[in-house]
């Protein structure tokens, strides 16, 4: 489980809570946690599994893993997007001082 997670946290801090909801339900949360006030909240999106044992023993590393690849994807395609919007702005502030 550690192992998929630890794309996640080489670049934020994970809070993990595991919990028994009924006599044989366990729900586990994934909550990556923002590191500055600018941080977009879809990078934050918690992840809850509830299940059995033996079925969080079976599923949980392929959801994890599932869960830190749409999670990298997301950042990647902010970050791309973002340098976009800055190189727009820099290249209209440069038309700008031209036309000045």
């Amino acid at each position: 489980m550690f192992k998929q997670l630890l794309p996640v946290l080489r670049d934020r801090a994970v809070l993990l809570t595991v919990t028994l909801v009924d006599a044989d339900q366990i729900r586990v949360n994934i909550v990556p946690k923002k590191l500055k006030d600018g941080d977009n909240d879809a990078l934050t999106t918690p992840l809850s599994v509830t299940g059995t044992a033996e079925d969080l023993d079976a599923e949980l590393s392929t959801t994890i893993i599932s869960f830190v690849s749409s999670h990298l994807q997301m950042k990647n395609t902010l970050e791309k997007a973002k340098a976009e919007m800055d190189a727009a702005d820099g290249h209209h502030s440069s038309l700008q001082e031209g036309c000045g």
